[in-house]
C-alpha cells in the first residue's frame, strides 16, 4: 500500500540533502544556521529510517499475503510519509526564498520573528515525525507484525492458471483470434531442426497465452512427435531447486529411484536432466516467466542439444519474450470485434448447436463484449457467467448494468476478481520507480489517447523519475515508458516515423485494476459530481473528469499537489480563482481548454508550481508575476492569445519546455500558418530548456541563443537573411538538437544556408519555411540521421530531389511550392526509407515518376498540383501504400484516376481520400470503396 509513496518521498528527502542547503546558506543565515543544521540533520535521520522501512513494505506489495494488522500499520505508514511530504514542500519552500535572488527576501524573511517560527515548526515537525517512525517500529514488534516467509504467490497464481486452463482451454479446443499462431508455432515445434528452439509467446495478462500453448501442448500431434514433455509453472517468488525437481519428475513419470530428489544439489539435479534429455526430443513450456534470470539458470540443461529440443516461454514481458530464437517471438494483442463477438457467443451459447445469440439479446451481449475491450479471459468471465443466466433482455440488461470490473467491487464474485487478480500480478511485479507512473495514467480519462511528450513532461514534474547522471530525466522518463508497454501495462496506438512512440492508451480494465489501486493508495482521486462515492477528500491529485463547483467542498484543496481539468464545460475563472487562493504546494495545474481569458493574481503565488498547462485558452498576457514561479518546469501556451512574453520570464532558472505559439491555418497552406511570439532580452539565461516553440528572431537573440546548449527542440520565426549567419552559428552549439523549424519572415525572404556548413550530429527533422538555394553539401552531412525532412515556399527553379537524395534515412518528406518546374523524378534506390511523401502546392508540376524508389512508402498526400493530370507513374510499384490523399487537382487527373487504367494502377491501395467542396461544404470521398462497387 505505501511502498511505492514511500520510495517517492526517498527521493525527495535524497534531493534535499543533496542541495547542502547548510553551506549554500550559510553566509546568509549568519546566527540563525543553527535550525538549519538541526532541521538537515533531522531529515538525514528520517531518511534513513525509511531506507530501511523500504524494503520490507516492497516485500509486502509484491508477494501480498498481509492480515487486518498489518492492513492497519501499512496505513499509519501512508499517513506518516504524506505529512513528511508536506513538511518537505514546507522545507524548499523556506529554502528556496534564499536562493531566489529576490532584493531584501532576508531582511522580511529570516529576521522576523514569524519566519524564525516557521524554522522552529518545521524543526518540530520533523522530531515528531521521528517519533512517530520509531513508534512504528516498536508497533511492528509489539503486534508481531511480520511478512511471512512461506508466503508465496505461487499459490494464488497457480489457482489463476487452473482457472484459465480448466475454463478457457481444456473445454473449448477452437480458438479464437490465435489460430495463425497456432499453427506456425505447431511448425516450428515439428519440423526437422536438431538444434534446440525457443520459442515465447507474450502479452497482457489474460490475453490467452497459456491457453494457445495448453491446446498445442495437450494435442495429438504434439504428443506422438515429442518423447518428453513437461510443463513447469513458473511462480514470481520461485526457487530454481523447486523447478528442477518438477522437471525430473516429469521426465521419470514412476517417479522410480527418486526417493532421494529432494536432497540433491543444483548442479546434480541438472546433471540428471542433461543424461536424460540427450538423446530424446522433448518439449518444455515454462509458463507465465518473469525474469530473464529464470533461463539463464537453466540454459545449460539445454546446451549442445541437437535432438530436436524444443522450449516454450509464456510471459507479460518484452524482455524475457526475446530471449526466443530469432522470429519465434509472438505477441497476442487484443482481439478484434468480430472475434471478441464469436468468443462471447461459443460460451453463453455453449450448450447450444448452432452457438447463436438471438437477435432480440444481441444488443446487450454486445454492450457486455464492449466493456471487456477484447481481453479474452474477460470475455470468457462475462459469457461463462451469462450462460447460467436466464436469456431474456431483462436479464441481459441487468446483467450489463451490474458487472463492474473494479477490484474492489468484484471481491464477492471468485470469477470476476480472478480477471482482476490476473491483471494484479503485473502490478505488483513493478519495481518501486514504475509503480507510480503506472497509477499516475489511470488519471486521464477511459480512451484517452495519452501523448508521450505530455505524459513524460508531468511524470518529471510529479517527481515520479529518478535522476540518472548520463541522461536527462526525459529519457530517464521515457525509458520508464517503454518498459510499461514492455510489461503490457500500456498499449501502443501511434508510433511517430521514427519508430518511437507518439500516444499510448491504458485498457480499460488495466485502467479500472490502478483506479482501484490509487483508491487504496490515496495516490489520486477522480472528480465526478455523478460519482461522489470516488472523491477522496483529502486527494493529493484530482483529475476533474466532469467539473462542479461543488468540488469545493468535496476537496481539501490545502493538500492538493496536482490538478488536472478533463472537462472544462462548468469551469469558470471565478473557478480558477476560488482554487488559486486554496492550495499552497500545488506542483501541477493542467487546464487545457479551460473558458478563460485571463489569470488571477494568486496563480503566481503558487510557489511550488512545476507545471502549467493552459494549452488551447484564451488567455492573452501573462503577468511579470509570473517570474515568481521559480521551480516551473514547462510552460504550455500553445494556441493561446499571448503575443509577448514578460521580462521576468527569465528567472525561470529551471524552466525546461516552452511552448508559445498559435497555429492560424489548419490546413497548414498559408505561410504564416503559425504566429510565435516576441521573447524578451536575456531569454538566453534559461540554460537548462530543452524545448523553445516558437519565438521571433531578433539579432540580439540569434546571437545570444547558443547559449541554450540544452536544447532538444526549437522553432524560430520571422528571420530574415541578415540573421542566418548568426543564427546558423548558435545553432551549431546546440549538440543535443533534434528538431530544427526555421521560418523566414515572408515567402519571399532567403534562409541562408551558405551561413550553415554543418549542423547538430543529432539532428532528425529539419523544417525550412523560405527561399532556398540548395546547398548539397549540407545534406551530404545529415544522409545517416536525418528522419523528417519540410521545405516550403522555398522556389526552387531546379529539381530538388538530387539534393536531397543522399539522405537515405528520410521517412518523411513535405514539399510545399519547393519547386516550380514540371516534373519530380524519384530515380531508383532513392529514399528506401520514405514512408510519408507529402506534394502541395507546386502549381507548375505536371509530372511525376517513381522509378523503384520509395519502395516503402506507405501514405501519399497530393495537393494543390493544378496541372497534374496523369497519375504519377510508378504508382503500381508502390506495394506498401496504405493511403492515397488528393486534393485540389486538375480535374483530368480524377477522370484518370477513375478510368480502368487508373483503376488498375491504384487497385493495391486500402484507402484512397478525395477532398472536394461542393454545395453541401467540404467532403471526403474513399475512391477506393467506390472502385469495389463498379468492378
Amino acid at each position: 500500500m505505501a511502498e511505492a509513496l514511500v520510495f517517492q518521498i526517498l527521493h525527495k528527502l535524497g534531493s534535499i540533502v543533496a542541495t547542502n542547503a547548510v553551506q549554500v546558506l550559510s553566509s546568509q543565515l549568519g546566527k540563525n544556521v543553527s535550525i538549519l543544521i538541526q532541521v538537515e540533520s533531522q531529515i538525514k535521520q528520517i531518511e534513513g529510517e525509511l531506507n530501511v522501512m523500504h524494503p520490507f513494505l516492497y516485500q509486502v506489495q509484491r508477494y501480498g499475503g498481509y492480515d487486518a494488522t498489518l492492513q492497519a500499520w501499512l496505513q499509519q505508514v501512508q499517513n506518516l510519509a504524506f505529512q513528511i511530504e508536506d513538511i518537505i514542500d514546507e522545507y524548499t519552500y523556506l529554502v528556496s526564498g534564499y536562493q531566489s535572488g529576490i532584493r531584501g527576501f532576508l531582511k522580511n524573511t529570516l529576521h522576523k520573528s514569524k519566519n524564525i517560527s516557521s524554522w522552529h515548526k518545521v524543526a518540530m515537525e520533523l522530531k515528531e515525525i521521528q517519533i512517530r517512525l520509531h513508534n512504528l517500529s516498536s508497533m511492528k514488534d509489539r503486534y508481531n507484525i511480520i511478512l511471512s516467509k512461506e508466503i508465496d504467490t505461487s499459490y494464488s497464481a497457480q489457482g489463476l492458471r487452473d482457472f484459465t486452463l480448466s475454463s478457457y482451454a481444456m473445454d473449448y479446443n477452437e480458438l479464437v483470434g490465435i489460430r495463425e499462431e497456432r499453427e506456425k508455432i505447431m511448425q516450428y515445434l515439428t519440423t526437422g531442426e536438431k538444434l534446440t528452439t525457443i520459442i515465447s509467446v507474450w502479452g497482457m495478462g489474460g490475453s490467452g497465452k497459456t491457453t494457445l500453448i495448453h491446446n498445442i501442448y495437450e494435442s495429438k500431434v504434439i504428443k506422438e512427435h515429442f518423447d518428453n514433455r513437461m510443463w513447469v509453472s513458473i511462480s514470481q517468488k520461485y526457487k530454481i531447486e523447486d523447478i528442477l525437481i518438477r522437471m525430473v519428475k516429469h521426465v521419470f513419470n514412476n517417479n522410480e529411484g527418486l526417493e532421494n530428489i529432494e536432497s540433491m544439489c543444483r548442479t546434480d539435479l541438472i546433471e540428471l536432466l542433461r543424461r536424460n534429455l540427450q538423446d530424446k526430443k522433448y518439449l518444455i513450456v515454462l509458463d507465465d516467466v518473469w525474469s530473464r534470470d529464470v533461463w539463464i539458470k537453466l540454459f545449460t540443461i539445454f546446451d549442445e542439444n541437437y535432438s530436436g529440443g524444443r522450449v516454450v516461454i509464456t510471459t507479460r514481458l518484452k524482455d524475457v519474450a526475446e530471449l526466443a530464437t530469432e522470429s519465434h517471438n509472438f505477441e497476442l494483442k487484443n482481439l478484434h470485434k468480430s472475434e471478441e463477438w464469436a468468443l462471447f457467443c461459443r460460451w453463453v451459447f455453449r450448450n447450444m448447436l448452432d452457438k447463436r445469440c438471438p437477435e432480440e439479446l444481441e444488443q446487450w451481449g454486445r454492450k457486455i463484449v464492449s466493456k471487456c475491450h477484447g481481453l479474452p479471459l474477460a470475455i470468457v468471465v462475462a459469457g461463462n457467467l451469462l450462460s447460467f443466466k436466464r436469456k431474456n433482455v431483462a436479464e441481459w440488461i441487468k446483467f450489463y448494468n451490474e458487472i463492474n470490473w473494479e477490484l474492489h467491487d468484484s471481491l464477492d464474485n471468485q470469477n470476476l476478481s480472478s480477471v482482476m487478480s490476473v491483471l494484479n500480478l503485473s502490478y505488483n511485479q513493478l519495481p518501486s520507480h514504475l509503480k507510480n507512473c503506472f497509477l499516475f495514467c489511470s488519471i486521464f480519462p477511459e480512451d484517452f489517447l495519452i501523448s508521450r511528450k505530455r505524459l513524460i513532461r508531468l511524470w518529471v514534474a510529479e517527481d515520479l523519475v529518478a535522476s540518472k547522471s548520463t541522461k536527462t530525466l526525459e529519457e530517464v522518463a521515457e525509458e520508464y515508458l517503454n518498459e510499461l508497454i514492455d510489461r503490457c501495462l500500456l498499449q501502443v496506438v501511434k508510433r511517430n516515423d521514427f519508430g518511437r512512440v507518439k500516444s499510448c492508451q491504458m485498457h480499460d480494465l488495466v485502467r479500472e485494476l490502478a483506479i482501484s489501486i490509487s483508491a487504496n493508495e490515496n495516490f489520486y482521486t477522480a472528480y465526478n459530481k455523478s460519482q461522489v462515492r470516488i472523491v477522496n477528500y483529502n486527494a493529493r491529485r484530482v483529475a476533474s473528469d466532469e467539473y462542479s463547483d461543488s468540488i469545493h467542498s468535496s476537496i481539501n484543496f490545502s493538500h492538493l499537489r496536482s490538478f488536472y481539468l478533463f472537462d472544462t464545460a462548468h469551469f469558470s475563472l471565478s473557478s480558477l480563482s476560488w482554487f488559486s487562493r486554496s492550495v499552497r504546494y500545488l506542483r501541477i495545474l493542467d487546464i487545457q481548454d479551460a473558458p478563460i481569458s485571463c489569470l488571477p493574481n494568486d496563480i503566481f503565488n503558487l510557489f511550488n508550481l512545476r507545471y502549467l498547462g493552459l494549452k488551447n485558452t484564451n488567455v492573452k498576457q501573462l503577468s511579470n508575476s509570473l517570474g515568481k514561479l521559480h521551480r516551473l518546469q514547462t510552460l504550455n501556451l500553445f494556441h493561446t492569445a499571448i503575443n509577448k512574453l514578460p521580462t521576468t520570464i527569465v528567472e525561470l532558472k529551471e524552466l525546461r519546455h516552452l511552448f508559445a505559439e498559435k497555429k492560424l491555418d489548419a490546413n497548414y497552406r498559408k505561410f504564416h500558418a503559425l504566429s510565435g511570439v516576441e521573447a524578451p532580452t536575456r531569454l538566453w539565461h534559461l540554460t537548462d530548456l530543452q524545448t523553445l516553440q516558437s519565438i521571433e528572431a531578433t539579432m540580439d537573440l540569434v546571437r545570444q541563443i547558443g547559449n541554450l546548449t540544452q536544447l532538444r527542440s526549437f522553432r524560430i520565426r520571422n528571420v530574415k537573411s541578415i540573421h542566418c549567419y548568426e543564427l546558423f552559428k548558435s545553432i551549431n552549439k546546440m549538440q543535443f538538437l533534434s528538431n530544427l523549424d526555421v521560418f523566414a519572415s515572408d515567402e519571399n525572404e532567403y534562409i541562408n544556408l551558405e551561413a550553415l556548413s554543418s549542423l547538430p550530429q543529432h539532428l532528425q527533422k529539419l523544417s525550412l519555411h523560405g527561399r532556398l538555394v540548395l546547398a548539397s553539401l549540407l545534406f551530404q552531412s545529415l544522409q545517416v540521421n536525418l528522419k523528417w525532412l519540410v521545405l516550403r515556399w522555398c522556389k526552387l527553379e531546379k529539381d530538388p530531389l538530387r539534393a536531397i537524395s543522399c539522405m537515405s534515412g528520410l521517412t518523411y518528406l513535405w514539399l510545399q511550392r519547393a519547386y516550380e518546374g514540371k516534373e519530380l523524378l524519384f530515380q531508383s534506390g532513392w529514399f528506401p526509407n520514405l514512408k510519408r511523401l507529402y506534394l502541395i502546392d507546386m502549381s507548375w508540376l505536371e509530372f511525376i515518376l517513381f522509378e523503384k524508389s520509395v519502395q516503402s512508402l506507405e501514405e501519399l498526400k497530393l495537393v494543390g498540383l493544378t496541372q497534374l493530370k496523369e497519375i504519377p507513374q510508378g504508382m503500381n510499384s508502390l506495394i506498401f501504400l496504405q493511403e492515397l490523399y488528393i486534393w485540389d487537382l486538375h480535374p483530368e487527373f480524377t477522370r484518370n484516376i477513375y478510368s480502368a487504367e487508373g483503376r488498375n494502377k491504384t487497385k493495391h491501395i486500402p484507402l484512397i481520400n478525395h477532398v472536394y467542396k461542393n454545395v453541401e461544404g467540404w467532403k471526403v470521398d474513399n475512391l477506393a470503396q467506390d472502385f469495389e462497387k463498379v468492378t
